[in-house]
């Protein structure tokens, strides 16, 4: 891909970040026990945009 981690240090620290666009997705979703409509599907992807979209902002 074009990343190259050069240690685990560097894996620890960007680890908690890799999934921050998880927090635009309603519970509701979320917390589904079974399995998900396509509809909701469809949105929990979503969530690899609003987390590229909060990491260019910060």
């Amino acid at each position: 891909m074009g990343i190259v981690i050069l240690n685990a240090s560097d894996i620890s620290k960007v680890s908690p970040l890799h999934d921050i666009g998880i927090v635009g997705i309603a519970d509701g979703i979320l917390n589904i026990p079974g399995k998900l409509t396509q509809e909701e599907f469809n949105t929990t992807k979503s969530h690899c945009k609003s987390g590229e979209i909060s990491s260019a902002v910060s």
